[in-house]
Parts: C-alpha cells; structure tokens; sequence
C-alpha cells in the first residue's frame, strides 16, 4: 500500500486558494481512493505507485481547468512493501489518532534526545 501527501496550488491567482484546493480533492475523491484533507496538504492511500500518479494527475487538471496557469504540486510518498501500510496504522504507531491512549508514553520513547533513558535502580533490600 502507498501512502502519500500531496499539495498542489497554483501560482498567480490571487491570495485565495480554497476554490483551487476544492478542486484537486473533488478530483482526487472522485479517484475512489481513501483521501484524507489535512490543513497543509492531502492525504492518499493508493495500491501502487500509477494509481497514485493517476490520481495525483487528475487534481492536476482539475486545477489547471479552474484557471491555473502555473501549478505547484510537492508529492511526498511512503511505499511500503513489507506489510500494509495505512494512514491510520501510521498514526497508532506513534499512539495517535482514533483509540489514542492520552498520558501514556513509553520511556524510551519520550527522551527528547532519541538516546533511551536510564532505568531507576530499584530500592535497596
């Protein structure tokens, strides 16, 4: 499965993107993939890389139809072939998004460092 962000925007248009952005995720939903708009991009679960394109493509169009003259797409991909890979799995691996546990966190993983932090010697007998 292929996870991936994209934002695309055109350039001169004004300081208003949002009919643009209406228009590439129109597009992109119409795809019948699993689209997730965040607030600086978009969210796609693909099963390979050119449905990914396709889709991507079609935003494309979709934008330079609405008047886009000079577009900008940045694409960032997670192809990942060990196992499926979702948006949401993504997210519950780092114990966030949907059944999110809140004030949990694991030691080892809340040293600000990355380095696992020390176990306490337990008291003495």
């Amino acid at each position: 499965m292929i996870v991936a962000e994209v934002s695309i925007a055109p350039f001169g248009v004004g300081t208003s993107l949002g009919p643009y952005v209406r228009v590439a995720v129109e597009a992109l939903r119409a795809t019948g993939l699993k689209v997730i708009v965040c607030p600086m991009g978009t969210v796609i679960e693909a099963p390979d890389l050119p449905t990914l394109f396709r889709a991507v493509e079609a935003a494309h169009d979709a934008v330079r139809a609405a008047g886009g003259e000079r577009i900008s797409i940045s694409l960032k991909v997670d192809a990942r072939y060990d196992k499926d890979s979702t948006a949401e799995g993504k997210l519950r691996s780092i114990g966030e998004g949907p059944g999110r546990r809140r004030g949990r966190v694991h030691a080892a993983r809340a040293a600000p460092s990355g380095r696992r932090r020390a176990r306490r010697a337990p008291p003495p007998p």
